[in-house]
């Protein structure tokens, strides 16, 4: 019965991790990639259990060759040391579903940690993609039960800058952020606002810019990009002098449970032409 299970298993989420996989993600800010981890309900004979490790990641271009699975878990488990570290091949477009079965084996009861780590790198190893993922069992008999299964961080590194994948747009991130916010409870707010000037820009007296932005949990702006078609929409002038002026910009920073956290905005700056 328990190997009936378990097949069943492995083809619900092959047939989930296919369709995830063909499944392309509107914005930037969600993330194409993640990392599971599914427990063993009973353990076997002598201390014997286990965990369905499954790794993916959905058809994205800066995706590099292969990708990199981590475990760690608490006193109380033992674990193979070839388990804890797999390389996972990745495919041309960046696709791929992997899942594998590792077994444990638990001494005493209680409350045990399993943590795991995924990576994907870009093929220039300057960026990656990483996810990780805390899940918390009670070993009670021969019984297992999840206390808790959450990800603590979903983030995009670029060249050391670290990202937040946070729905919509990337949230440029600190290291001081070590957990991402379960749920923001409100978007950041202008707050004083400035008009940008520039004397170098062959346009008319002013244009204005889409922008999008960073907010820190300062209220400053700490990242700024283009919006869309805005990127090719506007010349280099304009585009520097807009990006210039969202530095003196102040926001009311999101907050989440009661505390700020970094999040992003739409902002649209007006360029005037200085004489």
């Amino acid at each position: 019965m328990r190997r009936i299970c378990l097949a069943v298993l492995v083809v619900v989420l092959v047939l989930v991790s296919e369709r995830l996989v063909a499944a392309e993600p509107r914005y930037e800010g969600q993330q194409s990639f993640g990392l599971d981890l599914l427990p063993a309900s009973r353990i076997g004979s002598e201390g014997t259990w286990g965990v369905m490790v499954w790794a993916w990641s959905a058809e994205n271009p800066i995706h590099g060759a292969t990708a990199e699975v981590r475990l760690k878990v608490s006193p109380g488990i033992e674990i193979s040391e070839e388990d804890l570290v797999r390389t996972v091949p990745i495919g041309r477009t960046g696709a791929f579903t992997k899942n594998w079965f590792v077994k444990l084996v638990s001494k005493g009861h209680g409350v045990r940690h399993i943590g795991g780590t995924i990576r994907v790198p870009t093929p220039d190893s300057q960026s990656y993609d990483e996810q990780e993922l805390e899940l918390d069992v009670k070993v009670d008999g021969d019984a297992i039960q999840v206390v808790t299964k959450q990800p603590v961080r979903t983030i995009h590194v670029d060249h050391g800058q670290r990202f937040r994948y946070g729905g919509k747009y990337l949230v440029a991130i600190d290291a001081s952020e070590t957990a991402s916010p379960k749920k923001i409870d409100t978007r950041p707010v202008t707050s004083h606002e400035v008009t940008a000037t520039c004397s170098q820009c062959a346009m008319p007296d002013s244009q204005r810019v889409d922008l999008v932005v960073s907010v820190g949990t300062d209220g400053s702006v700490t990242w700024v990009r283009p919006r869309g078609e805005w990127e090719t929409k506007v010349s280099p002038e304009v585009w520097a002098a807009a990006s210039r002026s969202t530095r003196e910009w102040r926001f009311n920073p999101a907050r989440s449970e009661g505390k700020p956290v970094a999040d992003w905005a739409l902002v649209r700056v007006t360029v005037v032409r200085s004489r």
